[in-house]
């Protein structure tokens, strides 16, 4: 087939912009220009207008600074994907702190990479983890498949799916 949607195949960073940024304004909604401000992106590739989307919305300012990087064929992990899912459903406004425990035990709370983060989207009802347990299991470094973005996507912007 032209298109194939592939669940087991990990995620990158090109193509969760696209992902995001389709869910966040609409699958018709045109993205806006890539200005080139990642010397790893150049105009024209795959997804690069919507590597823009994700700046110009405040969900990425990619992934290095000196010289300015996007990292757009690294795998994204789960932890990653929270902070992005956050952002494109809230901007700016970070989740709450987490409350010590935490629900995931792979998930340090407090202190953990993108605990609040993490615990924003399992408290909003769009994550219950990798494995329930006990103990809960986030996979917070696991790279992230297609299914389960998809999963995370229909849930956090409500997305209507034929089950």
């Amino acid at each position: 087939p032209a298109y194939a949607f592939c669940p087991a195949e990990v995620v990158t960073r090109r193509s969760m912009a696209g992902y995001i940024e389709r869910a966040v304004h609409g699958a018709l909604t045109p993205p806006p220009v890539y200005l080139g401000g990642f010397d790893d992106v150049l105009p024209g590739s795959f997804n690069a207008n919507y590597i823009q989307g994700l700046v110009e919305d405040g969900i990425t300012a990619g992934c290095g600074d000196d010289p300015p990087l996007y990292c757009p064929d690294v795998p994204v992990t789960r932890a990653q994907m929270a902070v992005f899912i956050w952002k494109g459903e809230h901007g700016v406004e970070p989740p709450p702190p987490c409350s010590p425990p935490g629900t995931f035990a792979d998930v340090p709370c407090p202190n953990g990479f993108a605990v609040d983060y993490v615990q924003g989207i399992f408290s909003e009802g769009i994550t219950a983890g990798c494995d329930v347990g006990p103990p809960a299991l986030f996979c917070p470094d696991a790279s992230i498949t297609s299914a389960e973005l998809a999963v995370f996507l229909v849930k956090a912007f409500q997305i209507p799916y034929l089950p």
